[in-house]
C-alpha cells in the first residue's frame, strides 16, 4: 500500500496498554491493492492456562483473524499489523489445543495460516 492510504487511531492507557485501536482507509475497500504479508507466529510465553502468541509482519497485514478451538479464548481475535509490526495477543485456556489454533488475514500467502507449535 502506498503510505496514506489508511489511518491507525490507537487509544492507549497511562501504562501504555493499548485500549482499542481502528483502522481507516482513505479509499474503497476493495480497491486496497495490498502486496502479500507474511506472518510469523510464536508462543513466547506459556503457563499456569495462559500463552503469549507473537505475530510478526513483514507488510501491513490487513484483517487478521483468530480462529480458536473450543476451550481457548484471546484477548482480541481480529486486527490489523502495521508493516514490520508486531502483535501479541493473550490466549487463555485449554493450552493443549494451541496446535489447532488457525490464523488468517486478507493478504496472506495462499501456503499460511497454521500457527506454527
Amino acid at each position: 500500500m502506498r503510505s496514506g492510504d489508511f489511518y491507525l487511531a490507537r487509544l492507549t492507557g497511562a501504562d501504555g496498554r493499548v485500549i482499542a485501536e481502528n483502522t481507516f482507509f482513505f479509499m474503497n475497500f476493495k480497491s486496497l491493492k495490498m502486496p502479500p504479508a507474511k506472518v510469523a507466529t510464536a508462543v513466547i510465553e506459556r503457563g499456569n492456562g495462559r500463552a503469549v502468541l507473537r505475530l510478526v509482519t513483514d507488510n501491513f497485514a490487513h484483517f487478521v483473524r483468530l480462529d480458536l478451538p473450543a476451550g481457548l479464548d484471546a484477548d482480541d481475535r481480529c486486527f490489523d499489523v502495521l508493516p514490520d509490526g508486531t502483535r501479541d495477543v493473550v490466549l487463555r485456556g485449554d493450552l493443549a489445543r494451541l496446535d489447532t489454533v488457525r490464523i488468517r488475514w486478507r493478504n496472506q500467502e495462499p501456503q499460511q495460516g497454521a500457527l506454527a507449535p
